[in-house]
């Protein structure tokens, strides 16, 4: 995948309505490799909410759910997600990305709220 925008031409990944409490499923990228890039984007009020054991994908990364190897996401703000689980603006189960100029805020979940790490994970996080 291949999500590339501009400075001052972001992409946005946001629920359709912005009234209420409205949000969507949040981005997911399942074994994904280095052909994978996001640049200069916007998600904003993702969620994970899936019922059953706490620590399961499902319920991980609630703006953008990673697995796979050598991922690049750069310059791309992360805001207002939850996660059931881990990781409510990032949630990154058996992957090793590069999350490099990244803004992160206001987002939450039972563990990491910003970024969860979990299973065996080996991310590399830059400025």
């Amino acid at each position: 995948m291949q999500a590339v925008g501009a400075e001052g031409d972001s992409i946005y990944f946001r629920p359709e309505s912005e009234e209420g409490d409205a949000s969507w499923g949040g981005m997911r990228l399942i074994e994904a490799d280095s052909s994978t890039h996001i640049s200069y984007c916007v998600f904003l009020n993702g969620r994970a909410l899936q019922d059953g054991d706490q620590f399961i994908p499902e319920a991980s990364g609630g703006n953008l759910f990673i697995t796979g190897e050598n991922i690049l996401v750069e310059r791309s703000r992360f805001s207002g997600g939850y996660a059931r689980s881990t990781g409510g603006g990032i949630g990154i189960w058996t992957g090793n990305p590069t999350i490099s100029e990244c803004l992160i805020s206001a987002n939450g979940s039972s563990y990491g709220g910003g970024i969860g790490i979990y299973a065996q994970s080996s991310p590399t996080i830059e400025n």
